[in-house]
Parts: structure tokens; C-alpha cells; sequence
């Protein structure tokens, strides 16, 4: 396809027996319209640059960190789900500048590009959100059994221990039904926010129970229930967005070859 940035138009005027050529160049900037879509298309991809980047970074994040002692717990490879992250974010940030140079060079070309690989990416979000919820019950199946499992045997194995400090942490909260999945003595030092305490040598690191903080179970836990509603909505937001820029992108592309 074609690729235009701005083209000439030549009148020319004589009087007197002189005569005046004026050049005239024409840009998509010329227009008030395809000015604010090419400002929104840049911002947009700017934006979406920086996202990429985040999810990038939080995918090296979790690589790195990832010591299988949440898999021991969870069943749940966390490490491949890592490095689908940083795939995805690397991916995101290509598009994304794909599409910011589309914009700033006026590339009818590259702005079909953009708006093609956006359309497949809705696609494939679609589909990834749908196995997302799909199998959302068997993530939290296994995350009870293994909470059950780790509260047995808590604090005789280390290794669980420390996942289920880990978990409970993160979660923000205390055994899986609650509290009294601990019937005596003290809690574990997760359930009172004293996260300090717990280190790989002192896995079952514990608190007085009058010191509790987090006096609800995992199964339970406030902080899962926003944040899945919390990443659902943005979800849905994200591909909404998306389908505006696809339109836009393709009215830019269409008003430069108009040029």
C-alpha cells in the first residue's frame, strides 16, 4: 500500500509579465481532525509502550524470584506463567511503536500494519480471557487443596510453611476457611502482617493471636475478590479501547492516501 506524508499542489499566476508559481504542501496535520487522532493514536501507543514494559519487567520479576514454593502449594507452574508474561509485554511494546511511527511519519502503511496486528491481538485476548475463566475453578480447587494441605502439616514441613506464608501474604489472609484452621497455639506470622519474622531458615515463624490482622480465610479474601473484579473490568475496557484505535488507525490510514 501507499505511503504519503504530504503532497504538492502548483498553481501558477502571471500579471504584468511576471509570473508566480506557489507550492502548496499538504498535510494530515493541516486538518483539526486528523490532527487530534494522529495526538491520540501517539498517546495511546505511549502509553501502551510503558504497559509493555511493565508487564516485561514483572514477568523477569517473577522469573527470577520464583522458587517453586508457591508450585508446592498451588500446583501451579508459575515460572511458565512468567515467561508468557514477558512474551506478551515484549509483544505489546513492538506493537506499540509500530503504531506511535506510524502516527508521527503519517505511514498509511504502517498504520494498516498496526491496525491488522491490533485485531488479531483483540482476538487472541478474547480467546485468552475465555480459558482464563474457564479455568479459574480449577486453579482455586488447587489452591485449597493445597492450603489444606499445607496448614496439615504445618509446621512440621518447612518447605510448606514457607509457601503458606508466602500465599497467605500475598492474599492477605489466614488459614482457608479462616483463623481457627490453626486449633491451638499461636498463628503464623503472615496472619499478623509480620512478614519480617519468616525467612527460608525460619519458615514457621509465628504471632500471638491477639495480634491478628488478617482475621478472614484465603477462600474469602477481599483482596481476591476486587482484584478479580478489578482485572475483569479493566479486561473488558482494554479490548473496548483497542476496537476505538483499530477505527482510528484506519480513518488515519484512509485520509493519507485522500492526500
Amino acid at each position: 500500500m501507499p505511503s504519503a506524508k504530504s503532497s504538492k499542489s502548483v498553481y501558477s499566476s502571471s500579471g504584468g509579465g511576471s509570473s508566480v508559481i506557489i507550492v502548496q504542501n499538504k498535510s494530515l496535520m493541516a486538518t483539526c481532525g486528523g490532527a487530534l487522532v494522529k495526538l491520540a493514536l501517539v498517546l495511546f501507543n505511549l502509553a501502551l509502550l510503558c504497559i509493555g514494559i511493565f508487564l516485561t519487567y514483572t514477568g523477569f520479576s517473577i522469573f527470577d524470584k520464583n522458587d517453586q514454593d508457591w508450585d508446592v502449594i498451588v500446583q501451579t507452574n508459575f515460572r511458565t506463567g512468567s515467561i508468557v508474561l514477558i512474551i506478551f509485554g515484549i509483544l505489546i511494546a513492538l506493537i506499540a511503536a509500530i503504531g506511535a511511527f506510524g502516527a508521527c511519519l503519517e505511514s498509511s502503511t504502517l498504520l494498516d500494519v498496526y491496525g491488522y496486528i491490533i485485531f488479531f491481538l483483540v482476538i487472541g485476548e478474547i480467546v485468552l480471557f475465555y480459558y482464563s475463566f474457564k479455568y479459574k475453578d480449577e486453579l482455586t480447587t488447587n489452591l485449597e487443596t493445597g492450603i489444606k494441605k499445607a496448614i496439615q502439616r504445618y509446621p512440621g514441613d518447612s518447605k510448606l510453611a514457607y509457601g503458606l506464608q508466602l500465599i497467605q501474604k500475598f492474599f492477605r489472609c489466614c488459614g482457608f476457611e479462616g483463623p481457627n484452621d490453626y486449633p491451638s497455639g499461636d498463628l503464623p506470622a503472615s496472619c499478623c502482617d509480620q512478614m519480617s519474622k519468616v525467612s527460608v531458615q525460619n519458615p514457621a515463624a509465628s504471632c500471638p493471636r491477639n495480634q491478628i490482622i488478617f482475621d478472614h480465610g484465603c477462600k474469602n479474601s477481599p483482596f481476591i475478590e476486587s482484584t478479580l473484579g478489578s482485572v475483569t473490568y479493566a479486561a473488558y475496557a482494554l479490548i473496548l479501547l483497542q476496537l476505538i484505535v483499530i477505527l482510528m488507525a484506519c480513518c488515519l490510514s484512509r485520509d493519507l492516501r485522500a492526500i
